[in-house]
């Protein structure tokens, strides 16, 4: 029997809400920004690639600042035309992913309409549905980390007007393949299907190439997690031409500010820095997940760029790492995540800064099945991970050393 949970909510007013809402808790007015280690919004771990911080120069130093941005973002979307291979009538841009998912229920959703999510996920569809008065009917899977595609669709009815999924999944990490989405889409023609790819970089999985074919299958991804354009707020909608310009009809579609427009056009040309980038991160999930393991704490890795671990007291472990700037997001209240801590997989100094202080947490805070306190890594690094505290490599041992004041 599907387990449905339904909520009316007033705009504004949240109740019963089951869901991950994409808050950064940070101080970022912190002195000496360098020194955070900021793994709590999955965000891009890397500066972005040179060709984007020359391109950024070259627009500052000679560019137009004077003159409004280009509306249709012409060169962005030629450059994504290419990059994802669909026809360049088929690419809307937005500023960030956010503002493509809030168009996207803006255009679908009245009072009364039911969106249905799976929680716990990314709540910007649910949050957006509740502001126009629509119903949020919540999927809850038996097994929050693994998928169950027929329960889905028992739960999609004749009221509803949308299904969002994120795919791979924030927080959780579950992955639905093409012919699961596809299925889906025909065995429910008459519903829209978006899906979110803000991940899609790291997984590899794709719906993209279908939306030219079924109009109602939306695709959303972002510019921030892989290309590390988070500031400038850049994301792109991928669906059917006549499907575009019905919502145009409805409503007109954003404006993107030019430096992010030209920061997306230089990043998509740069696919080395990329393929480097997504390299990088999945040797340090593997590098995190044999080593937190190693200590005896539960792991899961997902195709992302994020991991979650599993501690005796989330809120008390969090605010150890806070306390060495190392900041990432406490799952403890979202149904089914109770003791996950969710942190973002960044560059090896710091997956060795993040390693160190779970090295030197009490015992206490990680649970009593913690019994190893040595780790042998591949590669250690050789960078210093902070003023407190500094890792020396030794052959494949890693030591703790505290280090003077």
């Amino acid at each position: 029997m599907t387990r449905v949970h339904k909520t009316t909510t007033l705009p504004g007013i949240s109740r019963n809400r089951i869901g991950i809402t994409g808050q950064n808790h940070i101080p970022l007015h912190l002195p000496h920004p360098e020194r955070i280690c900021k793994l709590d919004a999955n965000e891009y771990q890397y500066r972005p690639a040179k060709t984007v911080i020359d391109a950024l120069h070259f627009w500052t130093d000679r560019g137009m600042m004077n003159w409004y941005p280009d509306h249709e973002a012409v060169r962005l979307r030629t450059a994504l035309a290419e990059y994802t291979r669909l026809p360049f009538s088929c690419i809307r841009v937005f500023n960030g992913a956010d503002e493509a998912l809030t168009y996207l229920v803006d255009c679908l959703v009245t009072s009364g309409s039911e969106v249905l999510i799976s929680p716990p996920t990314y709540n910007r569809v649910g949050d957006r549905t509740e502001y126009h008065r629509g119903k949020v009917k919540k999927v809850l899977m038996p097994d929050i980390f693994k998928k169950d595609l027929g329960l889905l669709i028992e739960a999609i009815g004749p009221e509803t007007r949308l299904v969002y999924l994120a795919n791979p999944n924030n927080p959780t990490g579950t992955l639905y393949s093409p012919d699961d989405i596809m299925t889906m889409v025909r065995q429910r023609p008459n519903v829209y299907i978006l899906i979110d790819e803000a991940y899609y970089e790291f997984s590899g999985a794709t719906v993209a190439d279908l939306a030219t074919s079924y109009s109602r299958l939306l695709v959303v991804r972002s510019f921030s997690s892989a290309f590390g354009l988070a500031g400038l707020r850049l994301g792109y909608l991928l669906a059917h031409e006549k499907t575009l310009t019905k919502f145009e009809h409805i409503q007109p579609y954003p404006v993107v500010a030019t430096p992010a427009q030209i920061a997306g056009t230089a990043a998509l040309k740069s696919p080395d820095h990329l393929e480097t980038t997504v390299t990088v991160v999945r040797n340090n999930m593997t590098r995190l997940h044999t080593a937190l393991t190693s200590m005896g704490l539960s792991v899961r890795q997902t195709v992302a760029n994020y991991l979650l671990v599993k501690v005796q007291h989330p809120t008390a472990a969090a605010e150890y790492l806070s306390g060495k700037l190392i900041f990432v997001r406490n799952c403890d209240m979202y149904p089914g995540l109770e003791g996950y801590l969710q942190i973002t997989v960044g560059d090896d100094c710091t997956t060795a800064r993040l390693l160190s202080a779970f090295l030197c947490m009490p015992k206490q805070l990680l649970g009593p099945e913690i019994t190893s306190r040595k780790l042998t890594l591949p590669r250690p690094p050789e960078q210093p991970t902070n003023g407190r505290l500094r890792i020396i490599a030794s052959g494949e041992r890693i030591h703790m050393l505290a280090a003077g004041k």
